[in-house]
């Protein structure tokens, strides 16, 4: 009987062995702080929407190279500690803003249901040495396309030769900036991209079609030289009408009869300096008149934590653009990942 029992315990930890192997649940996220400096006025806050999060993933190894994928991802302020959504695509407040969608992926790539980036939003902040935060950042920012989708549909190609495809489409609902939960936008937002990432280089193409029918073309490239990485960005794209509409860089779009469409341009390096890594960026909206130089980096105390100061200047014709904030801008913080 003690050896029954004995016999019977061992399957049963290998079988909870099996599973555990088979099965992960990770929660991860960070916690970011600065002090910045911009328009006359000191503020603490997050430098950056991705920054400040928790997240919520679980894995699961079906076999046959199959795999099913969930994430929740909750971003908030950690300086007041409440929910941070930015210009929510429907009202109320959304705990998980940045992320909800399921995934079953295997050898013939992968689809995903849920709210996720669009494919464009997805690689553009890859080319921004910033990351699409700091003071200093010089992101092109996806023109008019839709940050985030609701109820979207996407499929992820697999991988071959450094090659990555996905295009996704999204319901109506749902998907009108500002707009009340249910509201039907005027078109199904989709998307796609095409990314090659291997050795020193990383480029793609992306093209995007907002819910209210704007569409916005996107080419961006890095190549890292080891002693320095150089990045690229470059975006076309439709403008919503003027107003108190605002772009990336946060003053107003073009307020010219006939501007339709407007062109940007960014270029950086990035340079790593034994725990540190030093930034210098340029941006250019051409028919939005303004530019912007930004300068910085970072100071890595562990792999998980660093130190960060940047300085930005913007300038350019731009009518919104006032002289206070034409002034130097600057942050500095502290980033701990988890």
């Amino acid at each position: 009987m003690k050896h029954t029992l004995t016999a019977c315990g061992m399957a049963l930890a290998a079988f909870a062995t099996t599973a555990s192997a088979q099965s992960t649940v990770a929660i991860t996220g960070g916690v970011d702080l600065r002090v910045l400096h911009a328009n006359d006025l000191n503020t603490v806050e997050t430098a950056g929407s991705s920054r400040s999060n928790l997240t919520f993933t679980s894995s699961e190894d079906l076999g046959g190279g199959w795999r099913a994928l969930a994430v929740l991802n909750h971003r908030f302020r950690p300086d007041d500690g409440l929910l941070n959504q930015g210009a929510v695509q429907s009202a109320g407040t959304t705990q998980f803003w940045r992320h909800s969608f399921v995934q079953l992926g295997g050898p013939l790539g992968a689809v995903r249901l849920g709210r996720y980036l669009s494919p464009l939003q997805e690689v553009n902040g890859a080319y921004d040495p910033w990351g699409t935060d700091t003071a200093a950042t010089t992101h092109v920012g996806g023109i008019n396309s839709g940050s985030r989708y609701n109820n979207l549909v996407e499929y992820r190609a697999p991988a071959f030769f450094g090659i990555q495809a996905v295009a996704a489409m999204a319901t109506r609902e749902d998907n009108v900036n500002g707009a009340a939960s249910g509201a039907l936008a005027p078109s199904k937002p989709a998307g796609v991209y095409v990314r090659y990432n291997s050795g020193s280089v990383d480029a793609s193409v992306a093209w995007d079609r907002n819910g209210d029918g704007r569409k916005t073309v996107g080419a961006y490239g890095s190549y890292d030289f080891g002693v320095a990485k150089l990045w690229g960005q470059f975006e076309k794209g439709d403008i919503a009408p003027t107003g108190s509409t605002i772009n990336s860089i946060g003053v107003g779009r073009p307020s010219q009869a006939g501007v339709t469409s407007v062109k940007r341009y960014a270029a950086s390096v990035s340079a790593p300096v034994g725990a540190a890594v030093l930034k210098l960026g340029y941006g250019f909206f051409d028919e939005e008149q303004v530019h912007k130089i930004g300068v910085g980096g970072d100071y890595f105390l562990s792999k998980r934590t660093n130190l960060y100061v940047n300085v930005a200047k913007l300038g350019g014709d731009n009518t919104t653009l006032t002289d206070v904030n034409r002034k130097v801008r600057a942050d500095i913080g502290i980033w701990h990942r988890f």
